[in-house]
């Protein structure tokens, strides 16, 4: 194993050789832990700055993930991921529907997810203290980095803007397309029309269809919206 670490580098030692373990969420309840992260979307939409000019962005998706149902839960499209933001879909979360209050957040150790905006303490450089301090616990998520692979071949890859995925190995996951130009002949979707597109594939798609993870776990209820 250290051989190969050596020689082949850390992201093939961890897809072919780290030790792994398949986490049974079937002991949770329903918003016991909700997983947060961000997420860039591959594919390129208008967007107005506040200035008037419209120029083409990757749009970010903030979401959260209930571990158990693997529902997504808080989700906000974005120019760009701040505390602000994070806040926003928090509060979604607790008054959206499905939503409620989750009992743990499961996070990492970013700025935005540990600034004084969510804590209410001044960030704190280890994992340590931003568990004491902010109720907060920097696990594995494994089911929230699944749920973006979904997305990505089940929504961003349908997009005439679609370039390829950012976390590709490989020089041929890129697609090289001319975006300025899509964006000059009015071809990229604007931010409005890309969430209604969203929302629609995570309530009428997503939620509604069997979750392999749910299935091989044997769940009764195989779909994140059961």
């Amino acid at each position: 194993s250290a051989y190969f670490l050596a020689a082949k580098g850390d992201r093939a030692w961890k897809n072919k050789r780290m030790v792994k373990a398949l986490r049974d969420t079937r002991s949770l309840q329903v918003m016991e832990v909700l997983l947060g992260d961000e997420h860039t979307f591959d594919c390129w939409v208008s967007y107005q700055l506040p200035n008037g000019k419209v120029t083409a962005i990757k749009p970010k998706l903030v979401a959260w993930i209930d571990a158990r149902s693997r529902m997504v839960l808080g989700d906000i499209i974005c120019r760009d991921a701040n505390a602000q933001i994070l806040k926003q879909s928090l509060i979604k979360v607790l008054y959206g529907t499905p939503g409620g209050m989750p009992k743990y957040l499961n996070i990492d150790n970013g700025k935005d997810y540990t600034s004084r905006e969510l804590t209410g303490v001044k960030r704190y450089p280890t994992r340590e203290e931003t568990e004491r301090y902010a109720g907060f616990e920097p696990w594995s998520k494994s089911e929230i980095e699944r749920l973006f692979k979904t997305v990505c071949d089940g929504f961003s890859r349908w997009f005439k803007s679609y370039t390829g995925t950012l976390t590709g190995s490989r020089t041929s996951a890129k697609i090289d397309k001319d975006i300025k130009r899509m964006l000059e002949q009015g071809k990229l979707l604007t931010m409005e029309e890309f969430y209604e597109k969203w929302s629609h594939y995570l309530h009428n798609v997503y939620a509604v269809k069997v979750h392999r993870g749910l299935k091989n776990q044997g769940e009764t209820y195989c779909t994140p919206q059961e």
